[in-house]
């Protein structure tokens, strides 16, 4: 598998875990876990606006890889 391939497929299965952990307990049950919704909910947002700020404002195109 290609490098491009694995980075998407992490991404995507992170997303997916985070959002069903979100929703595996209640906020109620804090003592036992309830704090799953705040720390991963923090996770999701954290890492959106990060993956956001390195796609709009720190790609640039290389014009060759040859560095000298």
């Amino acid at each position: 598998m290609s490098y491009e391939v694995r980075k998407f497929l992490h991404i995507t299965f992170f997303y997916i875990f985070a959002v069903a952990l979100c929703f595996h307990n209640k906020t109620s049950a804090w003592p036992n876990g309830g704090y799953n919704q705040v720390i991963l909910g923090f996770c999701i947002i954290y890492y959106t606006l990060d993956a956001a700020y390195v796609m709009f404002f720190m790609t640039e195109m290389i014009e060759t890889t040859i560095f000298n």
